[in-house]
């Protein structure tokens, strides 16, 4: 589906599950993200789990459709969107870590 086609999806109580996994999902992704590089004195934790938050958001809203998961507005949440959510997650956070280090150098 071009993404000119994209239609937000109609909110629904199955839609708001999704929602509320892909939220856990990306905050999972940020603490365990900070965890894994060993963040916690470079960058907040509460970044990290937000930029995690924001990148499933963004996977599970456009990227999941655009790849023709349908799965993804329906209960329960699948593996398939879970994954994609969790690599836009990592996607974000890479970003907000690049981000993070440009600014650190400048000052």
């Amino acid at each position: 589906m071009p993404l000119a086609e994209w239609q937000p999806p109609e909110v629904t109580m199955h839609f708001s599950i999704n929602l509320l996994a892909w939220l856990l999902v990306g905050a999972a992704m940020g603490w365990l993200v900070s965890r894994l590089v060993r963040l916690r004195g470079r960058r907040p934790l509460l970044l990290n789990m937000a930029a995690g938050m924001i990148g499933a958001l963004l996977a599970g809203l456009w990227v999941a459709p655009l790849i023709a998961l349908p799965e993804q507005v329906a209960p329960p949440p699948s593996l398939d969107a879970m994954a994609v959510t969790s690599l836009g997650a990592v996607a974000v956070l890479v970003v907000v870590d690049g981000i993070w280090l440009w600014f650190r150098r400048l000052h």
